[in-house]
């Protein structure tokens, strides 16, 4: 081993996080996910939210968008997970 300061040490590394030209879009990219959930949960009419659930209407709409959700992956295509699991 040597005395010397400096030999055989390693050179420190910076770490910078984000590139500056990354941060405002990722601000972006946050606000569009974040901002509509933010106006739903206003929205939302927490007082009358059993009654609006209990309805036979909900059930209706949940099963519609469930049906139109399957129909859309299985037209463009479904999530390959085989590499994953392999």
């Amino acid at each position: 081993m040597s005395t010397r300061p400096g030999v055989g040490a390693r050179p420190s590394r910076r770490t910078t996080g984000l590139p500056a030209v990354l941060v405002p879009l990722a601000t972006v990219a946050v606000l569009f996910l974040v901002v509509p959930v933010i106006g739903l949960l206003v929205r939302t009419p927490w007082r009358t939210l059993g009654d609006v659930l209990s309805r036979d209407a909900s059930i209706e709409v949940a099963m519609s968008a469930s049906a139109n959700a399957i129909a859309w992956f299985s037209m463009i295509g479904l999530p390959n997970c085989s590499r994953v699991f392999a």
